[in-house]
């Protein structure tokens, strides 16, 4: 593998092929990250006086830039650790500035955030440059809605969350034609058995190419019910609602996990005031989003062999696909985390699956 530093402009101005190790993490609905190990000489260390970003051939991701440490050590020699996160995250440096509730086609109030808070915001100096929304048409975006909302979070923080709770992902590339920043929302594409329109992908034990699997489940994270609480009003007076998980609403006893969360919504908005059902759709919004953090976990990480499906081509982030173990764990499982590992031993691709109820 090889990474090639780019100056601010995307400009390729050096090419690293020679590090003791490289972790380089793709993901779904939160930013990637990445991990070099190398030694810290000269001519390495004047160039990234100037690196902005990083790519990688094997990703359709770049990445920035954000720290470098030299760590030095007698015996086992100098190690220069640099690190950084794709460029999803320059979405970390935007808030949500002026409240702002979310009440219809989400695909549409992502993009009215987005305007509000970096693309056209009223204060021109939070504006960043030739950043522009591609609207999707695929059904499974364009069919969603959402009821919820935000003041002071991250722009970054509300969209993950967002996604997450739908079951979506977000890309933001860089257009090296047009030198702008392209976002948009995507979904995954089913190649399970439990449909038949597209073509399958399955790593299984039994077709050689799962080489090895770890198998995670837990119910330790999971709650079934929130209590979620709005704004205090007048004494001790809060509106409350109650949001099940799926099946939720029937369970009882041990098997019932409650979880409470106070919601920074307000009546009062930049578009007027609520109404009482228009509040409670608010705050139920965001107990749903809570709940999505909260599930019984079920995920499949492992280490597979891309010689049968071409990642990238037959398959790709968010895709749900059949994952299966010698032990009788078969799931259709998505795609959250692709990671590219080399060290002086192997090179490695590394998906990350999480179960699909």
């Amino acid at each position: 593998m090889e990474i090639i530093l780019l100056d601010q402009n995307f400009k390729e101005q050096y090419i690293l092929d020679s590090f003791r190790s490289l972790i380089w993490t793709d993901r779904y609905w939160e930013a990637g990250d990445f991990e070099i190990t190398t030694a810290p000489t000269a001519e390495l260390l004047s160039m990234l006086s100037t690196t902005k970003y990083l790519a990688l051939a094997e990703s359709p991701h770049h990445m920035m830039l954000e720290d470098f440490n030299i760590h030095s050590d007698i015996e086992d020699g100098d190690k220069l650790l640099i690190s950084g996160r794709s460029i999803e995250a320059i979405l970390d440096f935007r808030i949500v500035w002026n409240a702002i509730a979310m009440s219809g086609n989400l695909q549409t109030e992502v993009e009215r955030l987005l305007d509000d808070n970096l693309i056209s915001p009223t204060d021109s100096l939070r504006t960043i440059s030739d950043f522009v929304f591609n609207t999707s048409v695929d059904t499974a975006i364009t069919s969603l809605t959402v009821d919820t909302q935000f003041n002071g979070e991250s722009v970054y923080e509300v969209i993950s969350k967002l996604c997450k709770a739908k079951g979506i992902g977000f890309r933001l590339y860089r257009d090296l034609v047009n030198d702008e920043w392209d976002f948009m929302l995507y979904s995954g594409v089913d190649r399970s058995y439990s449909q038949s329109v597209n073509e399958y992908v399955a790593f299984t034990s039994n077709l050689d190419n799962l080489i090895n699997a770890d198998y995670i489940e837990s119910s330790r994270p999971e709650r079934t019910v929130c209590l979620v609480a709005g704004s205090q009003g007048v004494g001790s007076i809060r509106t409350t609602s109650t949001v099940f998980a799926a099946g939720g609403s029937l369970l009882t006893d041990l098997a019932r996990r409650e979880l409470y969360f106070e919601a920074n919504v307000s009546r009062n908005t930049p578009d007027g005031e609520l109404s009482e059902a228009e509040y409670v759709a608010q705050l139920e919004g965001r107990g749903e989003e809570e709940l999505a953090k909260n599930v019984y976990l079920k995920a499949f990480d492992g280490e597979i062999d891309p010689t049968m499906y071409n990642y990238g081509d037959e398959f790709g982030m968010g895709d749900i696909l059949q994952i299966a173990d010698d032990y009788g764990h078969e799931t259709d499982s998505r795609v959250v985390e692709m990671t590219y590992s080399q060290d002086e031993a192997s090179t490695s691709i590394y998906p990350t699956f999480e179960t699909v109820e």
